[in-house]
């Protein structure tokens, strides 16, 4: 009976330290991925009609400019914390946002959102699993 507990104990560590990595590894990656698209469309330098050009015939699936008086007053509160958020990280006003759907891998599918100040000016990009 000690014994079935013990390989039940192993069992469940192991399984937990999985998840963990997992999930430490999903966003390690997604922080990588984001990475190299601020490689790929340097801030500052790239502008919005050059991110469209380059991805040719895969339009943004969404699409939002600022309201006035700012991002607080946006209707979708998911859209409105997360430009905050990348306002707070970048320190800088976003003034338009476009947001890519498309495959990533074999069988996965990922968003992939582009920051725009008002010269629309990349200024800030993010890769995210579509699941998130």
């Amino acid at each position: 009976m000690l014994y079935l507990n013990m390989k039940v104990r192993i069992i469940l560590f192991l399984l937990t330290i999985l998840v963990v990595v997992g999930c430490t590894s999903s966003e390690e990656y997604a922080r990588e991925r984001s990475e190299k698209l601020l490689k790929i469309y340097p801030p500052g330098t790239t502008t919005r009609e050059a991110v469209q050009k380059e991805w040719g015939k895969i339009y943004p699936d969404f699409s939002a400019v600022q309201p006035d008086g700012g991002w607080e007053r946006y209707e979708n509160p998911y859209i409105r914390s997360k430009i905050i958020v990348i306002e707070k990280k970048i320190g800088r006003e976003v003034s338009r946002i476009d947001r890519y759907w498309v495959p990533d891998g074999f069988m996965s599918l990922c968003y992939c959102w582009f920051y725009y100040d008002s010269t629309d000016h990349l200024i800030d990009a993010e890769w995210q699993y579509k699941s998130d």
